[in-house]
């Protein structure tokens, strides 16, 4: 697909993006901040609306966002079907890996507390050091083992094993003050007690393929766009969620059964819409070893969450993984 002639619409939208980076020193910070505002209300809404499958809320978040994002693919200078089999191999398997993650990330929101799901998806520079130097033979930094090693540390005392554990009375009356505050859920199932290893698995594996999406990524520059990576993973979405409704069926509560769940559904879409968009804008304009780790502001968002939306009760064992894991990823971050 070539670029068009009429590139009007593209021009003034770059242009804006030009006056405001001509304006503020620090317009590449303000754009990520952006991206983790409007990407923790994303995962709000994705906790809230409990009652459809994740696997309808990213076919209809991936069908929608297709027909929006292919405009401006359709600008773009660089080919949707790249004639060099290396770059398309990479556009595919890159599509693929952020379809499961962006499925593993939405299936942890839903099924644990949004601060624990977060800690578990942000630790993410952790396993982007270590897949680069297993996997793509880069170089470690030793300087970085000791955070690597306290990262760890802060992961086991959020997955609560016995030693950490609280007394059982006080468990029951947290599973009780969660039974009164939280909505019909699609994973209500699965017992509580794997539903929580579940989500905590699923979020973690969710932060370990964005390592590879990150190292995958990396090889494209110069190759591609961000518009067109976003479309190879919104057929991903499209492709990997229309299985596993055929797998596993549909929810109970259908996406299109109210005024609300519409709502819901568009807002969804925009809000992932609006976040991918100003993530991209802030990786293309200033190193991502500067910006990334202002993503870790959605920590706090989500414990504001948990605790004034939702009710939950914060133990002090994932207070005190929380803080290990923001504080070494933040480090990581800068330093590798």
């Amino acid at each position: 697909m070539k670029t068009p002639q009429n590139t009007q619409q593209i021009g003034l939208l770059e242009k804006l993006t030009l006056q405001f980076d001509k304006k503020f020193q620090y317009a590449p910070y303000i754009y990520m901040l952006i991206c983790s505002t409007t990407m923790s209300l994303l995962q709000l809404c994705i906790k809230i609306e409990q009652e459809i499958s994740v696997f309808q809320i990213l076919m209809i978040r991936g069908m929608i966002s297709y027909c929006i994002n292919y405009r401006a693919a359709s600008y773009d200078r660089y080919e949707v079907y790249p004639k060099n089999k290396q770059t398309n191999s990479l556009l595919i398997q890159r599509g693929t890996i952020q379809s499961l993650t962006v499925f593993f990330m939405f299936t942890g929101c839903q099924m644990i507390e949004l601060g624990i799901a977060n800690i578990l998806w942000l630790s993410n520079p952790l396993w982007t050091v270590i897949v680069s130097v297993i996997f793509y033979n880069q170089k470690f930094n030793v300087g970085l083992l000791k955070y690597i090693i306290l990262c760890f540390v802060g992961i086991i005392l959020i997955f609560k094993p016995p030693a950490f554990l609280v007394s059982s009375k006080i468990e029951e009356i947290v599973d009780e003050n969660q039974e009164q505050l939280n909505e019909p859920s699609y994973f209500d199932f699965i017992p509580d007690n794997y539903r929580q290893i579940i989500g905590q698995s699923v979020s973690l594996l969710a932060a370990i393929l964005f390592a590879f999406l990150a190292n995958i990524s990396s090889k494209l520059k110069g190759k591609t766009s961000p518009s067109i990576l976003l479309q190879y993973m919104y057929v991903g979405n499209i492709t990997f969620s229309g299985c596993m409704l055929i797998a596993f069926g549909y929810s109970s509560t259908k996406p299109f059964s109210s005024f609300y769940h519409i709502g819901m559904m568009l807002i969804i879409t925009v809000l992932s819409l609006v976040s991918q968009y100003f993530m991209q804008l802030a990786l293309m304009k200033a190193n991502p070893q500067k910006v990334v780790p202002l993503i870790q502001i959605q920590v706090l968002y989500a414990v504001i969450y948990d605790y004034f939306i939702f009710g939950n009760i914060i133990q002090p064992g994932s207070v005190i993984g929380s803080i290990l894991i923001v504080f070494c990823c933040y480090r990581i971050a800068v330093k590798k």
